[in-house]
C-alpha cells in the first residue's frame, strides 16, 4: 500500500510509527534525545479533509542529519483516507479484541493480530505472506522495492514523477547512496543491458560504413574500405589484434559485405605485387621467361 503512494521507506521506519493518540515518551530503542516524539504518524486535521503527517527522527542517517531535524512530510490525500479508516475502525477493533483476551496492545499504527508491535522480521514475514495470498512473486523482499524504484528513476525512459533529490531524502539517504548501493556497481540492471544489446545493430552498421577519401596504394580513387578494414590494415602484423581481425570481420560483417571487402583487399594486394615486379624488372633483377629462351 505504501509503495503506491510514497517512495519506498525502510521497514524500520514504517513498523516503528507510533499511533497519533500516543502522548508518551519515544519508543525507539535507546533514544536519548530530550523531548523526542519518536517516529510517529501525526493527525493534522480531520475536516474538511483528513491530513496526516509522517514524522521520522529515527532513520538510517539520523546521526548525519541530526542538525537538519527529522524527515517529515504530509501523506498524500488518498493514502491519508486509507490510513484514517484503519485508525478509526480497524485499529480500535483489534485493540478491543486484544483487551478481551488479556493482551495489551502496543501504541503503534501497525499491529500484529495479537496486538504486538511489528519489528522488521515480522513485518517482512507479513509482506511475503500477503504476496503469496494475492498471487504475487515467490520471493520479493521489501528491499527489492527500493531497487525497482531507483532503477526506474535512473533509467533513460523513466516516466514523469518525483525528483531524485526529494525521493532520496524521503527514503532516508542521498543521491550518492543511490549511485553507491543501487547502481551497476553491485546490481544487474536488465533495462540497461537490453538497451546495449539492441544498440549493437547500429554499432555494427556504423562500423562497416565506408571511410571517406580513401585511395588505393597506386594513388587511384577506389571504393573506400570500411572502418573495420582500415583498422585491420593499420594493425601491426603478427599482433593478437591482427590475428583476431579476420575472425572479427567474419563475425560482424554480413556475408555479401565481407565478400566485397575481401575482393577489394585481394585486388589491392595483386596491384602491389605487379608494381613491385615491374620495378624489379626495370632494374634487371628479373629476367622474363622469353629472354631466357
Amino acid at each position: 500500500m505504501m509503495f503506491d503512494y510514497l517512495p519506498p521507506i525502510r521497514l524500520a521506519c514504517i513498523s516503528s510509527l507510533q499511533h497519533p493518540a500516543y502522548k508518551g515518551p519515544c519508543l525507539w530503542p535507546n533514544c536519548s534525545r530530550p523531548h523526542c516524539l519518536g517516529n510517529k504518524l501525526v493527525l493534522l486535521s480531520k475536516k474538511p479533509a483528513v491530513r496526516l503527517q509522517i514524522h521520522l527522527p529515527h532513520h538510517k542517517n539520523q546521526t548525519a542529519w541530526q542538525q537538519d531535524g527529522p524527515i517529515h512530510f504530509e501523506v498524500p490525500a488518498a493514502l491519508a483516507d486509507l490510513l484514517y479508516l484503519w485508525l478509526s475502525q480497524g485499529h480500535p477493533e483489534l485493540c478491543q479484541h486484544c483487551f478481551l483476551i488479556g493482551t495489551p496492545s502496543a501504541p503503534r499504527v501497525f499491529l500484529t493480530p495479537t496486538g504486538k508491535a511489528y519489528d522488521c522480521s515480522s513485518m517482512q514475514y507479513f509482506w511475503h505472506t500477503w504476496l503469496k495470498k494475492h498471487g504475487g512473486v515467490a520471493h520479493m523482499p521489501p528491499s527489492m522495492c527500493r531497487h525497482i524504484f531507483v532503477d526506474e528513476r535512473r533509467s533513460s525512459d523513466r516516466v514523469e514523477g518525483p525528483s531524485d533529490r526529494g525521493a532520496a531524502m524521503a527514503m532516508g539517504h542521498s543521491q550518492d547512496a543511490w549511485n553507491k548501493h543501487y547502481e551497476m556497481q553491485r546490481h544487474f540492471h536488465p533495462r540497461d543491458c537490453q538497451a546495449a544489446v539492441n544498440a549493437m545493430d547500429t554499432w555494427r552498421d556504423n562500423l562497416t560504413l565506408p571511410c571517406p577519401g580513401a585511395t588505393t596504394s597506386g594513388g587511384l580513387a577506389s571504393s573506400a574500405p570500411s572502418a573495420i578494414d582500415t583498422w585491420r590494415h593499420c594493425t601491426p602484423p603478427g599482433s593478437k589484434a591482427a590475428k583476431g581481425s579476420s575472425s572479427l570481420l567474419c563475425t560482424l560483417v554480413p556475408s555479401q559485405t565481407r565478400k566485397d571487402s575481401m575482393q577489394h583487399a585481394q585486388a589491392e594486394s595483386d596491384e602491389e605485387i605487379n608494381i613491385v615486379a615491374s620495378r624489379k624488372r626495370q632494374r634487371g633483377f628479373i629476367i622474363d621467361s622469353d629472354d631466357e629462351t
